[in-house]
């Protein structure tokens, strides 16, 4: 739609408009075909710069030169041969009989004019030059005329029906009037789906409904992190891209590269929440569905951990999706998998700050004093066709009982508890079951259902963590001065040059 207030010029836009859609429409679709005749005029052009100069060397040496045309009937044969052996080649390879019966043709020919005189071999040679250059220009004026016609049979799909015309009447003087209907419009719709997404909505919103719903406490509130990701665009904050490798790592280590943030506090939080003592120090960290964060929560609450001094072990017992040798660029193999089997010893398995320094992670991040010596890693190992039988072995129970004695602590990664039966096989092994939930996105059915369903199996479920956690989900007590007086207690880090980085290759 053009709209102006002259109507001669809203005429001539929507026209001006419609006329170069359609020219660009056709443009488009005549691209490839005319490509294809804008490179044979091209060489069309330097064929013909060839061909001239050929010429003019022809007319030179006959005027230098006298009876030098004795060779050219021998010289007209030979470039007959090699035209028709340029042909061959197009549709046969080189070994096909028809070529190399024309070879062995130009080879005699070219035997017969060893003994003519030098000038002669070299007049000869030029006339056949002209003559190929004559042939191949014939040939590419024959390609182009049939591009040219390729190119004029492509029809544009967009046509102009209907020419815009002048109007005799403004056709919306009514502007303001619309714009407060829709307006009102606008306010009402929102309001009605607002209304009915509230209401399709069975999460739970507030922390305090957490605790009172599930009859267990919650052991912290782990702020969003996803802000500490800095996006370009406007568009990646309403439609984020996924995430990449050095992202993933960057939100899972958070407690690692930035310890003096909010973040990092909020782990330290849980941490003491956990009173973690002899008889409290295996736990597992779970939740009831996919994509809430229990990996990010167990690998920044080890850190946390090992920061404090104590002996930190990280078990890869999610044997569908393992997450921890990817998280810490450590080898996956061998991991649980293979000492739950057998074949090696948990030492052999073992992963520490050595493997570390040696892996994909950046080396200054690892020498800082970030806790990462005090860390050990049990990836999960080669995946097994049959992980819940295997969690279900009898050579767990010793391998929990292995751990217990050699670390001060020991987080165990998990799958979900609903969508398979890990969770529940490790669970009553351990001291105690950590529940992750992200406010907003689980039902809470769901999350009753896995607190349920870890009941039964005789499981110690200490306490819930909130996840991804956002200032409007948190209006009650105990937590709202936290994103009050956030920026008062926290430094802005100012941006420094990036160190230059160096890595250890195996």
């Amino acid at each position: 739609i053009a709209s102006s207030p002259d109507p001669e010029k809203a005429v001539v836009l929507a026209n001006t408009v419609a006329q170069v859609y359609v020219e660009e429409n056709l443009l488009e679709k005549n691209k490839q075909a005319r490509t294809v005749r804008q490179f044979i005029e091209e060489q069309l052009s330097s064929l013909s710069r060839r061909l001239r100069e050929a010429e003019d060397k022809v007319r030179e040496y006959q005027e230098k030169v006298e009876n030098i045309e004795v060779a050219e009937p021998i010289q007209k044969k030979l470039v007959d041969l090699e035209f028709q052996l340029a042909s061959l080649l197009q549709k046969y390879t080189e070994k096909h009989p028809k070529v190399l019966q024309v070879k062995e043709q130009i080879k005699q020919l070219k035997f017969q004019i060893k003994g003519l005189s030098k000038e002669a071999l070299e007049y000869a040679r030029l006339k056949r030059e002209v003559e190929v250059n004559k042939k191949l220009y014939a040939l590419l004026k024959e390609k182009l005329e049939q591009a040219r016609i390729t190119e004029a049979e492509k029809v544009g799909d967009v046509s102009i029906v209907d020419p815009a015309v002048m109007p005799s009447s403004p056709i919306n003087p009514k502007s303001n009037l619309g714009i407060l209907v829709g307006a009102f419009m606008g306010l009402i719709i929102g309001g009605v789906l607002s209304f009915v997404m509230e209401t399709l909505d069975t999460s739970i919103g507030r922390i305090e409904d957490v605790e009172s719903i599930t009859k267990l406490p919650v052991l912290g509130v782990v702020p969003s992190i996803e802000p500490e990701v800095k996006r370009k665009g406007i568009l990646a904050k309403f439609f984020p891209p996924e995430k990449s490798e050095e992202e993933e790592r960057f939100l899972r280590l958070l407690v690692l590269y930035k310890p003096a943030s909010p973040v990092a506090d909020a782990f330290r939080n849980i941490r003491t929440n956990l009173k973690i003592s002899e008889v409290r120090k295996l736990f597992l960290i779970t939740s009831a569905q996919p994509q809430e964060g229990k990996t990010t929560i167990l690998t920044n609450l080890a850190l946390a951990t090992a920061q404090e001094g104590l002996r930190t072990l990280l078990v890869g017992s999610d044997l569908r999706r393992p997450a921890l040798a990817k998280t810490f660029g450590v080898p996956k193999e061998p991991g649980l998998s293979e000492v739950l089997s057998g074949t090696v010893d948990l030492a052999s398995a073992l992963k520490n700050v050595t493997d570390i320094i040696l892996g994909e992670m950046e080396i200054e991040e690892v020498l800082k004093p970030s806790g990462l010596g005090n860390i050990s890693i049990l990836p999960a190992g080669t995946l097994p066709s049959n992980p819940a039988e295997l969690l279900a072995s009898k050579s767990l129970s010793s391998l929990i009982e292995e751990v217990r004695r050699e670390f001060d602590v020991v987080f165990f990664d998990s799958p979900p508890v609903l969508p398979v039966t890990d969770a529940s096989l490790l669970a009553p092994f351990l001291d105690g079951v950590i529940l992750c939930y992200e406010i907003g996105r689980t039902a809470r059915d769901a999350l009753l259902r896995s607190k349920i369903q870890l009941d039964s199996v005789g499981a110690n479920i200490i306490g819930t963590i909130l996840n991804h956690t956002k200032p409007q989900t948190e209006p009650l007590e105990p937590y709202p001065y936290y994103y009050r007086y956030k920026h008062k207690y926290y430094k802005q880090e100012k941006p420094e040059s990036k160190p230059k980085r160096f890595k250890f290759f195996r």
